[in-house]
């Protein structure tokens, strides 16, 4: 069953009300961290809303550092609004922005996207102060309703910079586990909403974040859709963000928005009776699970508490979630030992391999196994850009030449492969076919040019308009 939630009571609350939401595992982890696919990042279902004013700021205290800034339709410079400071992966700050913009369209916050902070970026700290400070210093934010989102390495990066800033009240993290400096003390234990799909090759990583964010104490809720790694659709994102209108209802009480909650509470309360109607106890269940997470504190939740424990007990229930565990351990044990291939087996064994993988995805009628089947496909193509990454990195031109080619086995089409292709002929001193080889990436989709102009010389990406290469 495929189930769209309407928020459209919800936003009518909002403005009757005139309230404004004024929000081998570790090693592992550490290689994808950085690694995220132009075409998985990027989404075209974010429409740009004429009614949003959405302008490119430089920070006046250091014009090297900018970021897109969103304002709410109806922005009035002698009001307070909430902050939400948003990061993508590469630094994309527009695309963070329109990926939020309910934030501002239907709630009224501001959102800024920075252009600075992005997957491989060491000055996190430096560069979120002196953003934080350009803001502040220019517009006017309510300090106490100050939040942070981010999708994939954007995630993590809004995660370690909430522990470090007590100035930021809540998170929400897309695409990402749980990330944690252990090099520091925990300074600001902040409410986290993690979202991810049902196909996010980090789902397993950000389902074993469990453990660890109940030890630390950490409120948490997994908010899981139908998607892949990438910016969700707008719809979801509008409903996550009630998670920072909740959080600020929850510290300050004269806040409360009672219409709103109550409107979000039937809505779960519909949700999960769709569900139970089609016999799904599971779902019903997940639903009763994320009304208790977002209301807990804000209102009565025992009866939602009573009918998930119901849930649990139904025969539909145990049997999906033995299913769910099956499928999860699988994954688990699929993802070690793709790792170990990467590293010892040939391009003939990969071919295999991937026929024998595309084969289960096309036949398996188990949703779990399926998913965790596309899963597994989308993280060892993960995996393997970063393998070939570190080893053009360290300029290990062998070891670089099989793993693009299994690269290529893995996910053909990809620009990434057609980059690396390009990257390592450009090493190897055949600018030329380096050249051809970076145009196809580009006419594939390839993005990431900050990346081509650190990595690549001139005679090899000379065909790129000046407004690329002045980047």
């Amino acid at each position: 069953m495929i189930l769209l939630t309407p928020l459209s009571r919800i936003i009518l609350a909002v403005r009757r009300m005139n309230f404004m939401i004024i929000v081998s595992a570790i090693a592992l982890t550490i290689i994808l961290n950085c690694a995220c696919r132009q075409k998985e990042m990027q989404s075209g279902l974010h429409i740009p809303d004429s009614t949003l004013n959405i302008s490119h700021q430089k920070c006046l205290t250091d014009t090297s550092q900018s970021y897109y800034l969103a304002l709410p339709p109806d922005f009035d410079p002698l009001k307070k609004y909430p902050l939400i400071i948003a990061f993508d992966p590469q630094g994309n700050g527009n695309l963070a922005v329109r990926s939020l913009v309910g934030a501002a369209t239907n709630f009224g916050y501001m959102i800024a996207g920075s252009n600075v902070i992005r997957n491989g970026y060491e000055n996190i700290e430096n560069a979120f102060t002196t953003l934080t400070n350009d803001i502040l210093n220019r517009y006017p934010v309510d300090i106490d309703r100050i939040y942070a989102a981010g999708f994939s390495g954007g995630g993590r990066f809004a995660q370690i910079l909430s522990q470090m800033n007590t100035t930021i009240k809540s998170v929400i993290s897309i695409g990402a586990g749980f990330s944690f400096d252990q090099s520091r003390p925990l300074r600001n234990k902040v409410p986290m909403l993690f979202l991810v799909g049902d196909e996010d090759f980090n789902y397993l990583e950000i389902n074993n974040s469990k453990e660890t964010l109940k030890l630390l104490g950490v409120q948490y809720f997994i908010f899981e859709f139908q998607g892949k790694h990438a910016w969700p659709e707008r719809q979801i994102t509008d409903e996550a963000l009630l998670w920072f209108e909740f959080d600020d209802c929850r510290r300050n009480k004269t806040r409360k928005n009672d219409p709103v909650i109550k409107s979000y509470q039937e809505e779960i309360y519909e949700n999960a009776t769709r569900f139970m109607t089609d016999h799904d106890m599971m779902g019903a269940c997940k639903e009763y699970e994320k009304g208790i997470a977002f209301l807990s504190g804000l209102t009565n939740t025992r009866t939602m508490i009573k009918k998930m424990k119901f849930c649990q007990e139904s025969t539909d229930y145990k049997d999906k979630f033995d299913k769910m565990k099956s499928a999860l351990s699988l994954e688990s044990r699929l993802q070690q030992g793709y790792i170990s291939a990467l590293n010892i087996r040939d391009t003939l064994w990969w071919r295999n391999e991937i026929r024998k993988l595309n084969q289960q995805i096309t036949e398996e009628d188990d949703p779990y196994l399926l998913s965790a089947f596309k899963r597994v496909k989308s993280f060892l193509s993960m995996a393997a850009y970063s393998f070939c990454n570190v080893s053009l990195k360290d300029i290990d031109l062998s070891r670089a030449r099989k793993l693009i080619d299994i690269y290529q086995i893995v996910d053909p089409g990809n620009p990434d492969g057609y980059y690396f292709n390009a990257l390592y002929y450009s090493m190897s001193g055949q600018s030329r076919i380096a050249s051809e080889l970076f145009r196809k990436a580009v006419d594939s989709g390839f993005k990431d040019f900050q990346k081509a102009l650190n990595e690549l010389p001139e005679e090899v990406y000379h065909f790129l308009p000046k407004s690329i290469t002045q980047l």
